[in-house]
């Protein structure tokens, strides 16, 4: 009997490491290492000023977009995993008995715990998460081109 009531929790706890390895992993991968590389050893070579000052905005608006990206995907899929948690949670507090013995806080914890969902759902619609993220990552793409493209030019103008 008590091989069945840990089998749940042993599975949430897999579900919960295995999230928290995913989201270590995406937060501490560096993107675009190759130009974060690149780019100032090129920036010391250059022989103008002007050069310099440009490619070292370039340098500093992508890591800016990269650095957005990454915050507002974390913020997005946050709440997205958070909501979709909370709402598994809500149903497995109706439906396990041994969860909690009290109908009184069980019905309120389910309930606590949908309303939390919808309200992440609704704050990641209505505050745009979605779109905010995709936009830094859109820019991030083109200033990373851009800075492959005067990489390539070795900081002159073409």
């Amino acid at each position: 009997m008590t091989g069945r009531r840990l089998l749940p929790w042993a599975i949430v706890a897999v579900a919960i490491v295995a999230a928290g390895i995913v989201g270590w992993r995406a937060l501490t991968t560096p993107r675009g290492l190759a130009l974060l590389e690149t780019m100032p050893a090129l920036l010391q070579e250059l022989p103008g000023k002007n050069e310099h000052r440009i490619g070292q905005i370039i340098l500093d608006n992508y890591t800016e977009y990269r650095d957005n990206a990454r915050n507002w995907s974390a913020v997005y899929f946050g709440c997205l995993f958070f909501s979709a948690a909370c709402a598994a949670l809500a149903g497995l507090v109706i439906k396990l008995e041994f969860f909690v013995k009290n109908d009184a806080l069980k019905k309120d914890l389910a309930a606590l715990l949908a309303m939390i969902s919808a309200l992440l759902t609704t704050l990641s619609t209505v505050g745009s998460f979605h779109q905010r993220w995709w936009a830094n990552r859109l820019a991030a793409a083109k200033i990373e081109r851009l800075a492959y493209a005067f990489v390539t030019a070795g900081g002159r103008s073409t």
